[in-house]
């Protein structure tokens, strides 16, 4: 991928991914990649969602990490949409090991995996790229 502004694009999406894993391992998506509510659910379970842009009435519900959730919701919608890709994406950086070891557990080989993983960056940073 070319640097745009010094920044490398492929590099920024690791980053983000490897924040979004930190998020998920502490409980941030409760299901690491399969959130049990969305925002909407909580909302009308709740009541209003409160978001940094604006204050609504009603009980309080945290929107405390939005990019780890734009995240997570990119890496719901790459298993829905590419299940194996979104598999690839979550062995990746959710697991440990090295890449072979990861991608075993994926089910493809270490040649595949690595083919894998770099088409699914490419689609999170077109999925990401207004963020």
């Amino acid at each position: 991928m070319a640097a745009i502004d010094g920044i490398d694009r492929e590099d920024e999406i690791k980053e983000l991914l490897h924040y979004w894993a930190r998020w998920a391992k502490k409980g941030g998506g409760n299901n690491l990649g399969y959130p049990s509510r969305t925002l909407e659910g909580r909302a009308m379970e709740e009541g209003a969602v409160i978001r940094s842009s604006g204050r609504v009435a009603g009980p309080m519900i945290a929107d405390t990490d939005a990019m780890a959730e734009a995240i997570d919701s990119q890496v719901v919608q790459l298993v829905l949409e590419l299940p194996l890709w979104g598999e690839v994406i979550k062995a990746e950086y959710l697991l440990r090991g090295n890449q072979k070891f990861k991608a075993r557990k994926s089910g493809v080989g270490y040649s595949m995996y690595r083919q894998i993983l770099g088409k699914a960056h490419a689609w999170m940073m077109g999925n990401l790229a207004g963020w």
